[in-house]
């Protein structure tokens, strides 16, 4: 195998749109959100990619974005694609590329080639950063069987998600309530903000930053934010006894286009809890709000995300309300560009 690791070319967006076909293809065999088999919709994936080409002038990166491409013998075999993003405000924390639709064509597995894009699209990251390190982080389905792949090319389970059908049922306690945030609550969320950012660290979540102390800028940067949230994001509170605020999250609910066939993807992510109150009430109360929210935008599954793994009160808490395994993040700290 005679494999080069390359940006995209012109021409190259045919044999792209047929590895985005495949991976869509055993995306929903996995279980995963179905894509359409519509020709005409990959023919304008390949034009998009194409047109997408046409701007980088072989070039990996263009701003945010990095693409690659595996060629053997003047055939393209595989591609990886890797989003860059800062989730932290602090020099110290560490920018982070998402691995995005990596795809080795089925006849040319087992020869490299995805450890190869891998290790490339990780130098990319790097350079594009010029910090003293980048984290690649990859969301795998459950099902698909590229967990074994990331575990033997050194990235580690980090996360874990699982998901609910709407809408929810389940029992709630009747002291506590889920309602929006206000800026009235930016003292309490900056509080649960800290308990968030010590999980993330114990759970060696390099991509935020640590926890800090809850200060008059911190809290007014929230308040701010609440006085006029995402359009694509909702952060909600769990309300109880004294009005006091108990346990947040934020629910997210996009549209996935195509390749995707048109539907509404909702996620609940950034779980932060009162350590003294019982997990179980306030995870119920927290997905019992956002599920309703979830449904009023069309949705029809909520995916609860950023999780601590398998056997720790919040992934219990989560299968005790009926989610089911769905995903995992593996990733893995590049600190040098070789």
């Amino acid at each position: 195998m005679a494999l080069l690791i390359r940006g995209p070319r012109s021409g190259d967006g045919e044999a792209l749109a047929s590895l985005w076909r495949e991976l869509w293809d055993a995306h929903e065999r996995w279980g995963g959100y179905p894509g359409t088999q519509d020709d005409a919709a990959y023919q304008a994936v390949a034009q998009r990619l194409e047109d997408d080409i046409y701007w980088r002038q072989g070039a990996s990166t263009s701003g945010r974005h990095l693409h690659l491409v595996a060629e053997d013998r003047g055939e393209v075999v595989g591609q990886v694609e890797g989003w860059m993003d800062r989730y932290g405000v602090l020099l110290s924390t560490l920018d982070t590329c998402e691995v995005r639709s990596l795809i080795v064509r089925h006849d040319a597995r087992g020869t490299g080639a995805g450890q190869a894009l891998l290790g490339e699209l990780g130098r990319a990251a790097f350079e594009w950063s010029r910090r003293r390190g980048v984290v690649l982080a990859a969301e795998v389905l459950e099902r698909n069987p590229a967990s074994a792949f990331y575990d033997r090319v050194g990235y580690e389970a980090l996360t874990w998600s699982l998901r609910v059908d709407l809408p929810v049922s389940v029992r709630l306690d009747s002291r506590f309530r889920a309602r929006q945030a206000h800026p009235r609550d930016a003292f309490d969320l900056a509080r649960l903000d800290g308990l968030l950012a010590e999980r993330r660290r114990t759970m060696r979540d390099t991509r935020y930053d640590p926890p800090r102390s809850v200060d008059a800028a911190h809290v007014e940067s929230i308040a701010a934010y609440l006085e006029q949230p995402s359009p694509g994001a909702t952060d909600i509170v769990v309300i109880g006894e004294r009005s006091r605020v108990c346990a947040s999250a934020t629910v997210s609910v996009s549209f996935l286009e195509a390749p995707f066939l048109p539907q509404r993807r909702a996620t609940l992510s950034r779980f932060a809890f009162d350590p003294e109150l019982d997990i179980d009430v306030l995870m119920a109360a927290l997905v019992k709000g956002a599920g309703d929210r979830a449904l009023a935008l069309a949705a029809g599954t909520l995916e609860l995300v950023d999780l601590s793994a398998p056997g720790t009160p919040l992934h219990r808490a989560t299968s005790t309300i009926g989610g089911r395994e769905w995903s995992r993040v593996f990733a893995r700290v590049i600190r040098a560009a070789s």
